[in-house]
């Protein structure tokens, strides 16, 4: 059986107008990282009651989703440089 290429289009990397068009607006490509409490837990030699509490008290941001709370790596690193040599 003899199969026949794919047609070549103009520019197969560049999206068409209409992708563009349904895009704009949106970020695409950064899916943010997530870690859970007793990840950065281990990260920052702490136990996880410390990090329960930075977020109780506003100073760590967390992310629910349903059930699970999450800390985004960029939340993550502000914490951090915020709070670094306290």
């Amino acid at each position: 059986m003899r199969t026949r290429p794919f047609p070549q289009t103009e520019d197969p990397v560049s999206p068409s107008p209409s992708d563009r068009a349904r895009t704009r607006g949106r970020t695409t490509g950064v899916i943010p990282k997530f870690f859970t409490i007793t990840q950065v837990a281990e990260l920052l030699g702490v136990c996880t009651r410390t990090v329960r509490r930075w977020i109780d008290t506003g100073l760590l941001v967390a992310h629910r989703f349903g059930g699970a709370v999450r800390i985004a790596d960029q939340d993550l690193r502000a914490f951090l440089s915020q709070h670094r040599g306290n």
